[in-house]
């Protein structure tokens, strides 16, 4: 199995080793991954806890509360496993297989600190993006699950937007190790 260690992790993505090991010690580790490690293991994390991780982090670093990044980074990449897997529409691109190379584009939108949308350019019928409904980030996860969106009519006014599609670039550009486990 390929693996990246920590320092390799946050050189790639350009993010202070501080701010990943403040999400880790705050128990927002990703799945398979030991949430204390003994004195002197280096983390290491396979595609998928390394995706889910970048997620977290760059989300935490843009100025939301860890624990809603986590729940952000879960739906992210539950609807990126549907879209790209089970609706077969880019089966080529699996970060969580660490399958990082597309020809389209991937996003998470983040609207007035309220919202959360998803969007992409893999569409079967064109080349047109599809944009999910925004879903509130108060209970989102739950929310998300259940597939109840936001139905009042809303303009944000401020969206922030995370690349996934450049976000798996930049880890497939690092440098992995093959580890034995």
């Amino acid at each position: 199995m390929q693996t990246i260690q920590l320092a390799e992790f946050c050189r790639c993505l350009q993010v202070p080793p501080r701010l990943v090991r403040y999400v880790l010690e705050r128990g927002f580790v990703p799945e398979g991954v030991a949430k204390h490690p003994d004195t002197g293991n280096h983390r290491r994390f396979s595609a998928q806890q390394a995706f889910w991780l970048a997620l977290v982090v760059l989300v935490k670093r843009s100025g939301i509360m860890t624990p809603l990044a986590a729940q952000i980074a879960d739906c992210a990449v539950e609807s990126l496993r549907s879209t790209t897997q089970a609706f077969g529409w880019d089966p080529g691109f699996s970060p969580s297989s660490g399958h990082f190379e597309t020809e389209h584009q991937y996003y998470v939108e983040i609207a007035d600190a309220k919202f959360l949308r998803l969007a992409t350019s893999a569409r079967p019928s064109g080349p047109q993006s599809v944009e999910s409904p925004w879903f509130p980030l108060k209970n989102l996860k739950a929310r998300w699950r259940a597939g109840q969106p936001h139905t009042k009519p809303f303009t944000p006014t401020v969206i922030l937007r995370l690349n996934e599609t450049e976000i798996a670039r930049l880890l497939q550009q690092a440098q992995w190790e093959v580890s034995s486990e």
